[in-house]
C-alpha cells in the first residue's frame, strides 16, 4: 500500500530542489505565499503543510488504501494543486461510475484494479491537460460540457 511519508517526500519540493512534472513547488502555492505574507516562518509553514494540510488531503484520497505508490503520488499532486475533483470526475465519467469528484470506495477499487501503465499514462496526460488549461487566461479551467478524458484513455 502507498505511504504518506513517501508521497510527501516525493511530491513536495522546495525552490532549491529540482522540480519535475511529478512534483509541486510548495513555495509557489498561493496558500503558502499567503501564510508567509502574514508572518509564518518557513519552519512553521513546513510543519503545517506536512502535519496538517497535506495529511488531510492524503486522508481524503484514501492514500493508504491505494495499491501503487506512483499512482498515489500523482493523485496526491493533483490534490495539492487543487484539481483532484476535476481529475476524479473525468475518471468516474469515463468508467461510468457515480460522479462525485471524491475518492469513494468504488473509485478506489477501480484505481487499484486497473493496469498500472495505462492508468499512469492517463493520469499524467489528464493532469498535464488540466494544468495547461488552467494556465490559459482566456479559457475557463474546466468546461462541464466537454469530457476531455473520454478520448484519452489508452486501451
Amino acid at each position: 500500500m502507498a505511504s504518506y511519508a513517501r508521497a510527501f517526500e516525493t511530491v513536495i519540493v522546495f525552490n532549491w530542489q529540482q522540480a519535475d512534472i511529478f512534483s509541486v513547488e510548495v513555495e509557489k502555492l498561493a496558500c503558502w505565499q499567503t501564510m508567509k505574507g502574514v508572518g509564518f516562518s518557513e519552519y512553521e509553514l513546513y510543519q503545517l503543510f506536512k502535519q496538517e494540510y497535506c495529511e488531510e488531503l492524503w486522508y481524503q484520497l484514501h492514500g493508504d488504501e491505494l495499491a501503487n505508490q506512483s499512482i498515489a503520488n500523482l493523485l496526491f499532486k493533483a490534490s495539492i494543486k487543487g484539481y483532484i475533483d476535476i481529475l476524479l470526475c473525468e475518471f468516474q465519467q469515463h468508467f461510468l461510475l457515480p460522479v462525485s469528484g471524491q475518492m469513494c470506495h468504488l473509485t478506489l477499487s477501480y484505481f487499484n484494479q486497473l493496469d498500472y501503465n495505462e492508468l499512469a499514462r492517463w493520469l499524467c496526460l489528464t493532469s498535464s491537460y488540466i494544468e495547461n488549461l488552467a494556465l490559459q487566461p482566456t479559457s475557463p479551467p474546466y468546461r462541464d460540457d466537454h469530457n476531455m478524458a473520454s478520448g484519452m484513455w489508452l486501451h
